[in-house]
């Protein structure tokens, strides 16, 4: 575990509740829900030491080549609980996703013993493992500043998959107190929203684009230390309920390799069978994943048409269909009843 500590100001964003599709330059956002499902057997980041809003952590993936955008990096970077970063932390350039509209704090704050643990492991098998990052029962640093309580928390976990590059940010349960919430999100009125963050400057300066609705299209926040701008059409309101999944896939993905995002995959819920679309003379194979990255041991060949594919042996839960041809993968996730 290597941790870092840094003072510069990040704005970060809270996720939505509702179900959406927006399009963006750089990623795809689509939402779903799941039981969430705290890590086990996870290491930890922080040990038992509180961490505050000034704390970095820098975690080995487990696996190479992964890319937000275009920044790569074989490390998950979380910068005061609220933002995952790829690029590395000396340069000052925060290149990546927004988790949360706050700064976050250990609700252990003051005392030599950690409450809000931050833990993370990699599973799965190699060429489809996932890496998760948990950020448990923390607090709100304003709540400590303005109240002198630690009284609010949240939960949540980051999921990063290798191959595809997709990002999937997991809610679990969370507090805010009655007529909190302005002083935890001064910058947005109050309100949360989720995001992804592009800098270009040495001081973090650049543009933050947030989901904004209806009718849920990507809207911008300029960046400028002290004093961010929004422009767009307003946040959405309340907290996201546990359960909540946001999962961001690369759009570049799809324009370097058609024949892979066209694989459709279907039903999203099913007892018996799934079925993939894929009408490509490409050679391609598909592999059926647990939510944990384990393999299955159902996986095959597509052929230019649909394939039908039977899980009826499998315990009921959620499950990936991992696509793959010689340019790329796609990930599609399905839930057995």
């Amino acid at each position: 575990m290597r941790k870092l500590l840094l003072s510069i100001s990040v704005f970060a964003l809270l996720l939505l509740p509702s179900v959406l599709r927006a399009q963006f330059n750089f990623y795809s956002l689509s939402t779903s829900t799941s039981t969430y499902t705290s890590l086990s057997g996870a290491s930890s980041a922080n040990g038992t030491t509180p961490w505050d809003s000034t704390s970095i952590f820098s975690e080995p993936l487990g696996f190479t080549g992964f890319t937000i955008d275009t920044s790569a990096t074989n490390f998950f970077n979380l910068q005061k609980g609220v933002y995952f970063s790829a690029d590395t932390i000396t340069r000052f350039a925060l290149h990546g996703f927004l988790l949360m509209n706050a700064n976050l704090i250990d609700r252990g704050a003051g005392t030599s013993t950690s409450l809000s643990p931050i833990s993370f492991s990699t599973t799965g098998s190699a060429g489809f493992r996932i890496f998760k990052l948990e950020v448990a029962n923390a607090g709100f640093a304003a709540e400590k500043a303005t109240y002198g309580t630690l009284n609010d928390y949240i939960n949540f976990q980051v999921w990063v998959y290798e191959g595809t590059n997709v990002v999937e940010i997991h809610i679990g349960n969370s507090q805010i107190s009655a007529g909190h919430a302005g002083t935890y999100w001064p910058v947005t009125g109050g309100s949360p929203a989720i995001g992804f963050g592009y800098r270009k400057d040495t001081l973090g300066s650049g543009k933050e684009y947030i989901v904004s609705g209806p009718p849920y299209s990507y809207d911008s926040i300029v960046y400028n230390k002290h004093n961010p701008t929004y422009v767009g059409q307003g946040f959405f309101p309340g907290m996201p309920a546990s359960g909540s999944v946001f999962t961001f896939t690369p759009t570049r993905l799809a324009v370097n390799n058609v024949a892979v995002k066209n694989a459709k995959v279907y039903p999203t819920s099913c007892s018996n069978e799934v079925k993939v679309d894929y009408f490509s003379s490409i050679p391609a194979q598909y592999e059926v994943v647990s939510v944990s990255g384990a393999t299955t041991g159902i996986k095959g060949q597509l052929t230019n048409g649909t394939t039908h594919i039977d899980v009826s042996a499998l315990a009921a839960g959620m499950y990936f269909v991992y696509v793959q041809n010689n340019t790329g993968k796609s990930t599609n996730k399905f839930i057995k009843l």
